[in-house]
């Protein structure tokens, strides 16, 4: 009765960790791009970003 009990629990503890493990969802596709220019003490910076808000 005890090996049931832990092959069980393996069992669910495994199953457990499988369906924690998803990949994020990266389908929004936004992308934070930058640009600067220095000149002396002087920075502009461009913002190229896409699908961010």
């Amino acid at each position: 009765m005890k090996k049931n009990k832990w092959f069980l629990l393996g069992i669910i503890f495994t199953l457990l960790i499988a369906i924690s493990c998803k990949k994020d969802d990266t389908s929004n596709s936004s992308k934070a791009v930058f640009s600067y220019v220095a000149d002396g003490f002087k920075v502009n910076f461009t913002n190229f970003s896409t699908n961010a808000t």
